[in-house]
């Protein structure tokens, strides 16, 4: 609502599927509803959300404003009333799983008691979280990590375990270790734009793999050209392990390199 969308895209409504469909009908109407007003904003939003709605005011129309507000209305309880209506399917905790699910899926909680150590995904150049220019990443919004500036376009696994989510537009990999640790490797600021145009996906979402497992390939150089490069490595259930340490977070690191240990 305030304008930093990606954890609630990226941590609930994708992760839900039915979420996200919902709220994109309800913003699709409340849009088409403010265009019927003439709606303008009068000065650059900077992040849109309910804050920067004053924008909207100005000119010689007082509608503009109005527009704005009912469109935002009508997103917002659309989207509840829509999500109520259809509903979705709450993933069940490892501990409560039935037995049908796949043990290549589902971690046991047991398995957490191991200490992870994880390994650079990339070649390239470690950098702290601070030193990503996007907030969300930056303050921790989305989990603990590293930051890495890939040196060539090939991401590999950081441990054993299993690909939980391939993003359809391939910027990013969700991967769930054997030791119960949920991973986020984001490839770049802003990549998403890309709709999987310079990605490909070496795994699908529910595949195993090893440590050092080539995962994906994109295409560094095209990719350069447009956005920052800056990988996000982050460890986004660090609610359910004791700690995590870093060796370092500056200077050259090869794929296959310890950059973290998870503590259980």
């Amino acid at each position: 609502m305030f304008g930093i969308t990606e954890p609630a895209i990226y941590g609930v409504t994708l992760r839900l599927k039915k979420p996200l469909i919902c709220g994109c009908i309800a913003a699709g109407i409340g849009s088409a509803v403010a265009s019927f007003f003439g709606s303008v904003y009068y000065v650059y939003a900077g992040l849109p959300g309910i804050l920067t709605v004053v924008n909207a005011i100005g000119g010689e129309s007082s509608r503009s404003f109005i527009g704005v507000l009912v469109g935002c209305a009508i997103s917002i309880i659309g989207s509840l009333v829509l999500v109520q209506a259809v509903g979705f399917d709450d993933p069940v905790p490892a501990a409560e799983a039935p037995a049908e699910v796949p043990a290549a899926v589902t971690v046991p909680l047991a398995a957490q008691t191991a200490e992870t150590v994880v390994a650079s995904p990339m070649n390239g150049e470690i950098k702290p979280l601070s030193e990503v220019n996007d907030p969300t990443f930056s303050g921790g919004l989305l989990g603990q990590g590293v930051a890495i500036l890939p040196s060539e376009g090939k991401l590999y696994a950081p441990f054993d375990g299993v690909a939980s989510t391939v993003f359809d537009t391939k910027h990013a990999l969700g991967l769930s270790s054997n030791t119960g640790v949920e991973m986020l490797i984001h490839v770049g600021l802003e990549t998403v734009t890309l709709g999987g145009k310079h990605f490909r996906a070496k795994i699908n979402t529910g595949d195993s793999f090893k440590r050092g497992d080539l995962l994906l390939e994109f295409d560094l150089a095209e990719i350069k050209k447009q956005f920052d490069t800056i990988t996000p490595v982050l460890v986004t259930n660090m609610d359910e392990f004791s700690g995590l340490t870093t060796p370092r977070t500056s200077g050259k690191v090869k794929a296959g390199e310890t950059i973290m240990t998870v503590q259980p």
